[in-house]
Protein backbone atom coordinates (compact mmCIF):
# COMPACT_ATOMS: atom_id res chain seq x y z
CA UNK A 1 0.00 0.00 0.00
CA UNK A 2 1.55 3.85 -0.99
CA UNK A 3 2.18 5.40 2.12
CA UNK A 4 0.49 8.80 2.99
CA UNK A 5 2.72 11.35 3.58
CA UNK A 6 0.48 13.38 6.09
CA UNK A 7 -0.95 10.46 7.97
CA UNK A 8 2.73 9.76 8.57
CA UNK A 9 3.59 12.99 9.56
CA UNK A 10 0.33 12.78 12.36
CA UNK A 11 1.58 9.12 13.59
CA UNK A 12 5.13 10.67 13.98
CA UNK A 13 3.89 13.40 16.29
CA UNK A 14 1.78 10.99 18.13
CA UNK A 15 4.34 8.36 18.77
CA UNK A 16 6.39 11.25 20.12
CA UNK A 17 3.56 12.50 22.69
CA UNK A 18 2.93 8.68 23.30
CA UNK A 19 6.76 8.23 24.34
CA UNK A 20 7.12 11.43 26.13
CA UNK A 21 3.87 10.50 27.60
CA UNK A 22 4.63 7.48 29.15
CA UNK A 23 7.87 9.16 30.22
CA UNK A 24 6.03 11.20 32.32
CA UNK A 25 4.55 8.49 34.33
CA UNK A 26 7.93 6.98 34.94
CA UNK A 27 10.18 10.20 35.31
CA UNK A 28 7.91 12.97 36.54
CA UNK A 29 5.64 12.54 39.97
CA UNK A 30 2.61 14.13 40.55
CA UNK A 31 1.76 18.08 40.64
CA UNK A 32 -0.50 20.32 39.05
CA UNK A 33 2.11 20.50 35.45
CA UNK A 34 1.58 16.76 35.47
CA UNK A 35 -2.01 16.51 36.04
CA UNK A 36 -2.38 18.87 33.14
CA UNK A 37 -0.11 17.43 30.46
CA UNK A 38 -0.87 14.19 31.37
CA UNK A 39 -4.55 15.02 31.12
CA UNK A 40 -3.74 16.71 28.46
CA UNK A 41 -1.98 14.38 26.22
CA UNK A 42 -4.61 11.62 26.98
CA UNK A 43 -7.63 13.01 25.87
CA UNK A 44 -6.74 12.66 22.63
CA UNK A 45 -3.46 10.87 21.51
CA UNK A 46 -4.40 7.19 22.08
CA UNK A 47 -8.04 7.87 20.05
CA UNK A 48 -6.18 9.75 17.49
CA UNK A 49 -3.55 6.50 16.95
CA UNK A 50 -7.04 4.64 16.92
CA UNK A 51 -8.50 6.76 14.43
CA UNK A 52 -5.42 6.26 12.06
CA UNK A 53 -5.44 2.27 12.46
CA UNK A 54 -8.96 2.52 11.72
CA UNK A 55 -7.84 4.67 8.82
CA UNK A 56 -5.66 2.31 7.27
CA UNK A 57 -7.43 -0.87 7.93
CA UNK A 58 -8.85 -2.48 5.36
CA UNK A 59 -11.04 -5.45 4.83
CA UNK A 60 -8.86 -8.63 4.27
CA UNK A 61 -9.85 -11.98 3.09
CA UNK A 62 -10.07 -14.49 6.08
CA UNK A 63 -7.00 -16.61 5.20
CA UNK A 64 -5.06 -13.14 5.13
CA UNK A 65 -6.96 -11.96 8.34
CA UNK A 66 -5.88 -15.08 10.07
CA UNK A 67 -2.32 -14.55 8.99
CA UNK A 68 -2.13 -10.64 10.09
CA UNK A 69 -3.42 -11.87 13.72
CA UNK A 70 -1.34 -14.65 13.97
CA UNK A 71 1.65 -12.39 13.58
CA UNK A 72 0.69 -9.74 15.94
CA UNK A 73 -0.72 -11.75 18.26
CA UNK A 74 3.22 -13.49 18.58
CA UNK A 75 4.62 -10.29 18.59
CA UNK A 76 2.39 -9.55 21.27
CA UNK A 77 2.89 -13.14 23.09
CA UNK A 78 6.92 -12.39 22.50
CA UNK A 79 7.19 -8.74 24.09
CA UNK A 80 4.75 -9.65 27.03
CA UNK A 81 7.65 -12.39 27.81
CA UNK A 82 10.16 -9.75 28.18
CA UNK A 83 7.66 -7.56 30.48
CA UNK A 84 7.93 -10.54 32.31
CA UNK A 85 11.53 -10.55 32.79
CA UNK A 86 13.07 -9.87 36.33
CA UNK A 87 14.49 -6.23 34.60
CA UNK A 88 10.93 -4.83 33.36
CA UNK A 89 8.80 -5.77 36.42
CA UNK A 90 7.83 -3.24 38.87
CA UNK A 91 5.29 -6.33 40.77
CA UNK A 92 5.64 -10.15 41.62
CA UNK A 93 4.59 -12.26 38.29
CA UNK A 94 1.96 -13.90 38.01
CA UNK A 95 0.48 -17.09 35.67
CA UNK A 96 -3.24 -14.75 35.30
CA UNK A 97 -1.27 -11.56 34.57
CA UNK A 98 1.04 -13.37 31.82
CA UNK A 99 -1.57 -15.15 30.41
CA UNK A 100 -4.76 -12.52 30.23
CA UNK A 101 -3.09 -9.37 30.92
CA UNK A 102 -1.44 -7.18 28.76
CA UNK A 103 1.53 -5.37 30.30
CA UNK A 104 1.61 -1.89 29.78
CA UNK A 105 1.41 -0.44 26.39
CA UNK A 106 0.70 -4.01 24.75
CA UNK A 107 -3.00 -3.75 25.42
CA UNK A 108 -2.99 -2.40 21.95
CA UNK A 109 -1.66 -4.81 20.33
CA UNK A 110 -4.81 -7.43 21.33
CA UNK A 111 -7.31 -4.16 20.50
CA UNK A 112 -5.95 -4.27 17.39
CA UNK A 113 -6.72 -7.80 16.47
CA UNK A 114 -10.31 -7.44 17.74
CA UNK A 115 -10.72 -4.06 15.99
CA UNK A 116 -10.03 -6.03 13.05
CA UNK A 117 -12.31 -8.98 13.61
CA UNK A 118 -15.07 -6.80 14.59
CA UNK A 119 -14.73 -4.93 11.51
CA UNK A 120 -14.58 -8.41 9.20
CA UNK A 121 -17.66 -9.45 10.65
CA UNK A 122 -19.39 -6.34 10.23
CA UNK A 123 -21.55 -6.24 7.09
CA UNK A 124 -20.37 -4.24 4.55
CA UNK A 125 -23.72 -2.69 4.10
CA UNK A 126 -23.71 -1.51 7.81
CA UNK A 127 -20.50 0.61 6.76
CA UNK A 128 -22.54 2.18 3.59
CA UNK A 129 -24.33 3.89 6.78
CA UNK A 130 -21.92 5.55 8.73
CA UNK A 131 -24.20 7.51 11.45
CA UNK A 132 -25.69 4.18 12.26
CA UNK A 133 -22.81 2.10 12.70
CA UNK A 134 -21.00 5.52 14.50
CA UNK A 135 -23.63 5.24 16.93
CA UNK A 136 -23.78 1.60 17.77
CA UNK A 137 -20.17 1.55 18.17
CA UNK A 138 -20.53 4.67 20.76
CA UNK A 139 -23.17 2.76 22.14
CA UNK A 140 -20.99 -0.80 22.77
CA UNK A 141 -18.05 1.57 24.09
CA UNK A 142 -20.45 3.34 26.83
CA UNK A 143 -22.27 -0.06 27.94
CA UNK A 144 -18.65 -1.67 27.80
CA UNK A 145 -18.27 0.42 31.36
CA UNK A 146 -20.89 -2.09 33.41
CA UNK A 147 -18.78 -4.92 32.42
CA UNK A 148 -17.19 -6.69 35.52
CA UNK A 149 -13.56 -6.99 33.95
CA UNK A 150 -11.11 -3.97 33.61
CA UNK A 151 -7.82 -5.57 32.65
CA UNK A 152 -8.85 -9.23 31.62
CA UNK A 153 -7.40 -9.17 27.73
CA UNK A 154 -7.91 -5.42 27.32
CA UNK A 155 -11.74 -5.82 26.77
CA UNK A 156 -12.27 -2.32 28.13
CA UNK A 157 -10.40 -0.14 26.28
CA UNK A 158 -11.34 -2.64 23.07
CA UNK A 159 -14.81 -1.51 23.25
CA UNK A 160 -14.23 1.94 24.68
CA UNK A 161 -12.05 2.90 21.67
CA UNK A 162 -14.35 0.87 18.91
CA UNK A 163 -15.98 4.11 17.91
CA UNK A 164 -12.20 5.62 16.90
CA UNK A 165 -11.30 2.77 14.55
CA UNK A 166 -14.64 2.46 13.38
CA UNK A 167 -14.30 6.39 12.45
CA UNK A 168 -11.41 5.74 10.83
CA UNK A 169 -12.21 3.33 8.65
CA UNK A 170 -15.51 5.23 7.78
CA UNK A 171 -13.82 8.01 7.01
CA UNK A 172 -11.69 6.64 4.37
CA UNK A 173 -14.31 5.10 3.14
CA UNK A 174 -16.55 8.08 2.95
CA UNK A 175 -13.83 10.54 2.35
CA UNK A 176 -10.94 11.07 -0.52
CA UNK A 177 -8.62 12.26 2.63
CA UNK A 178 -8.30 12.19 6.16
CA UNK A 179 -8.99 15.91 6.82
CA UNK A 180 -11.75 16.94 9.11
CA UNK A 181 -15.20 17.96 7.24
CA UNK A 182 -15.35 21.99 7.15
CA UNK A 183 -19.00 21.60 8.77
CA UNK A 184 -17.09 20.04 11.96
CA UNK A 185 -14.28 22.23 12.04
CA UNK A 186 -16.13 25.13 14.10
CA UNK A 187 -17.54 23.00 16.44
CA UNK A 188 -14.63 20.91 16.75
CA UNK A 189 -12.36 24.03 17.75
CA UNK A 190 -14.58 25.39 20.70
CA UNK A 191 -15.09 22.14 22.22
CA UNK A 192 -11.12 21.26 21.96
CA UNK A 193 -10.64 25.36 23.55
CA UNK A 194 -13.15 24.63 26.34
CA UNK A 195 -10.73 21.13 27.04
CA UNK A 196 -8.10 23.05 26.98
CA UNK A 197 -9.73 25.65 29.31
CA UNK A 198 -11.04 22.93 31.79
CA UNK A 199 -7.62 21.02 32.09
CA UNK A 200 -5.86 24.33 33.20
CA UNK A 201 -8.59 25.25 35.31
CA UNK A 202 -8.62 22.00 37.10
CA UNK A 203 -4.59 21.25 36.42
CA UNK A 204 -4.92 20.16 40.13
CA UNK A 205 -6.64 16.96 39.54
CA UNK A 206 -5.79 13.46 37.67
CA UNK A 207 -8.39 12.40 35.34
CA UNK A 208 -6.75 9.49 34.15
CA UNK A 209 -9.06 6.72 34.80
CA UNK A 210 -11.83 8.33 33.01
CA UNK A 211 -9.74 9.38 30.00
CA UNK A 212 -7.74 5.62 29.35
CA UNK A 213 -11.05 4.21 29.55
CA UNK A 214 -9.39 1.10 31.28
CA UNK A 215 -11.51 0.50 34.02
CA UNK A 216 -15.50 -0.52 35.03
CA UNK A 217 -17.63 1.97 36.05
CA UNK A 218 -17.46 2.41 39.88
CA UNK A 219 -20.72 5.01 39.80
CA UNK A 220 -22.48 3.36 36.60
CA UNK A 221 -24.65 6.66 35.23
CA UNK A 222 -22.09 9.32 36.50
CA UNK A 223 -19.11 7.31 34.65
CA UNK A 224 -20.81 6.80 31.31
CA UNK A 225 -21.63 10.25 30.98
CA UNK A 226 -18.27 11.15 31.73
CA UNK A 227 -17.26 8.65 28.85
CA UNK A 228 -19.29 10.17 26.66
CA UNK A 229 -17.83 13.41 26.74
CA UNK A 230 -14.42 12.09 26.97
CA UNK A 231 -15.39 10.54 23.71
CA UNK A 232 -16.72 13.53 21.96
CA UNK A 233 -14.33 15.43 23.17
CA UNK A 234 -11.74 12.88 22.12
CA UNK A 235 -13.29 13.00 18.59
CA UNK A 236 -13.20 16.86 18.65
CA UNK A 237 -9.53 17.19 19.74
CA UNK A 238 -8.50 14.50 16.72
CA UNK A 239 -10.30 16.70 14.16
CA UNK A 240 -8.80 19.79 15.16
CA UNK A 241 -4.86 18.38 14.97
CA UNK A 242 -5.61 17.23 11.61
CA UNK A 243 -7.09 20.53 10.39
CA UNK A 244 -4.02 22.25 12.08
CA UNK A 245 -1.00 19.70 11.40
CA UNK A 246 1.14 20.33 8.55
CA UNK A 247 3.64 17.66 7.22
CA UNK A 248 6.96 17.53 8.58
CA UNK A 249 9.34 15.18 7.07
CA UNK A 250 11.30 15.11 10.01
CA UNK A 251 7.84 13.77 11.29
CA UNK A 252 6.94 11.59 8.69
CA UNK A 253 10.41 9.72 8.98
CA UNK A 254 9.25 9.02 12.58
CA UNK A 255 5.86 7.87 11.82
CA UNK A 256 6.91 5.44 9.44
CA UNK A 257 8.32 3.22 12.15
CA UNK A 258 5.85 4.03 14.82
CA UNK A 259 4.81 0.74 15.60
CA UNK A 260 9.23 0.02 16.01
CA UNK A 261 9.05 3.05 18.21
CA UNK A 262 6.17 1.78 20.65
CA UNK A 263 7.30 -1.93 20.80
CA UNK A 264 10.86 -0.16 22.14
CA UNK A 265 10.14 2.95 24.16
CA UNK A 266 8.45 1.31 27.01
CA UNK A 267 11.40 -1.48 27.58
CA UNK A 268 13.72 1.57 27.76
CA UNK A 269 11.64 3.41 29.90
CA UNK A 270 11.27 0.73 32.39
CA UNK A 271 14.40 -0.06 32.23
CA UNK A 272 15.87 2.83 32.65
CA UNK A 273 13.60 3.23 36.15
CA UNK A 274 14.70 0.04 37.56
CA UNK A 275 18.25 0.35 36.61
CA UNK A 276 18.93 4.38 37.98
CA UNK A 277 17.29 6.66 40.36
CA UNK A 278 16.26 8.96 38.09
CA UNK A 279 14.91 11.97 40.05
CA UNK A 280 11.40 13.44 39.24
CA UNK A 281 12.05 15.65 36.67
CA UNK A 282 10.21 17.50 33.32
CA UNK A 283 13.30 18.33 32.14
CA UNK A 284 14.46 14.75 32.27
CA UNK A 285 11.55 13.77 30.93
CA UNK A 286 12.15 15.63 28.15
CA UNK A 287 15.77 14.58 27.40
CA UNK A 288 14.76 10.73 27.41
CA UNK A 289 11.96 11.33 25.25
CA UNK A 290 14.51 13.00 22.81
CA UNK A 291 16.89 10.18 23.10
CA UNK A 292 14.65 7.70 22.70
CA UNK A 293 13.26 9.44 19.60
CA UNK A 294 16.32 10.50 18.36
CA UNK A 295 18.60 7.64 18.88
CA UNK A 296 17.61 4.63 16.95
CA UNK A 297 16.91 6.60 13.61
CA UNK A 298 19.80 5.84 12.42
CA UNK A 299 19.84 1.81 12.76
CA UNK A 300 19.27 0.02 9.88
CA UNK A 301 15.69 -0.37 8.65
CA UNK A 302 15.82 -4.15 8.53
CA UNK A 303 16.39 -4.08 12.61
CA UNK A 304 13.43 -1.61 13.44
CA UNK A 305 11.36 -4.07 11.40
CA UNK A 306 12.29 -6.96 13.54
CA UNK A 307 11.78 -4.63 16.75
CA UNK A 308 8.27 -3.60 15.40
CA UNK A 309 7.39 -6.88 14.52
CA UNK A 310 9.75 -9.95 15.48
CA UNK A 311 7.94 -12.60 13.07
CA UNK A 312 9.21 -10.45 10.14
CA UNK A 313 5.88 -9.39 8.73
CA UNK A 314 5.04 -5.84 8.82
CA UNK A 315 1.87 -4.67 9.90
Amino acid sequence: MERNAHIDSLKGLLIILVVFGHALERCYSGGPLFCLLHNALYAFHMPMFILISGYLTRRKPPKALASSSLTILLTYAIYQGIHHLPLFRFDDNSLYDLLLVPEWTLWYLISLIFWRLLLHITPQRWTDHPVWLLTLSLTVALAAGVIPCSRLLSVQRTLAFLPFFFAGHLLRQHAPSPKAPKALTTGAYVLTAAAALFFILHSHTYYGRYLSMSASYAAPLEELLIRLLVILTAFAICLTVVRLHHTRNFLTRIGRDSLFYYMLHSLILTACVRLFACPSSLLLTLLLTAVIIVIPMPLPQKVKDFIASPCSVRL
